[in-house]
């Protein structure tokens, strides 16, 4: 199926169409999604806890220590893996919105939780690795932000430990952007 919002019109037709819908039936509709049980449903939750940032903390910290624990499936295919992929996207989404700007050295702790979740995120979509690794490389730009925001002491040796226990070879991002403050 082809997305609906493909160009600019649709894009603002939609935006028009939702305005004119009152706040309650938006709520309803949202809470709705919410029941969802995979990635959309998480981002969901995530959107209505944003007004309390510890309980939005702890619900991340939460996803991520979740990702590879879900023992119901196993991916064999690319295609498959893409999943595993939006949550962590989500999950990063969440963190640059939402976090990254108000506090980023919690930013920086949870983007570091995050790219230390390759190996269960790989250990799920076997050898199609793709979907991860961008996750991950997108997870080290937003912590090079991170701490470009808020100096964070343990910056140069939080990188050499991802560096040093990248078993899956998901974190050569994170080599380059070590590489890039030892030899500016």
């Amino acid at each position: 199926m082809a997305p609906w919002i493909i160009t600019h019109a649709q894009h603002d037709d939609a935006l028009a169409r939702l305005s004119r819908r009152s706040p309650e039936s938006l709520a309803a509709f949202i809470v709705s999604l919410a029941h969802d049980r995979g990635p959309v449903g998480e981002q969901v939750r995530n959107f209505i806890v944003a007004d309390d940032p510890a309980q939005l903390v702890a619900e991340l910290e939460r996803r991520i220590a979740a990702i590879g624990h879900d023992g119901r499936h196993r991916y064999s295919n690319h295609e498959s893996g893409r999943p595993v992929g939006e949550r962590l996207n989500f999950i990063l989404n969440t963190i640059e919105i939402e976090i990254l700007r108000t506090n980023p050295q919690k930013a920086f702790h949870l983007l570091v939780r995050v790219i230390e979740q390759d190996g269960a995120a790989m250990e799920i979509v076997m050898d199609y690795e793709h979907e991860i690794v961008t996750a991950i490389d997108c997870a080290t730009a937003l912590l090079a932000q991170a701490a470009a925001i808020a100096p964070v002491p343990e910056y140069q040796s939080t990188l050499t430990r991802l560096v040093e226990g990248d078993h899956y070879g998901a974190r050569g991002a994170v080599g380059t952007l070590r590489e890039s403050l030892t030899h500016p």
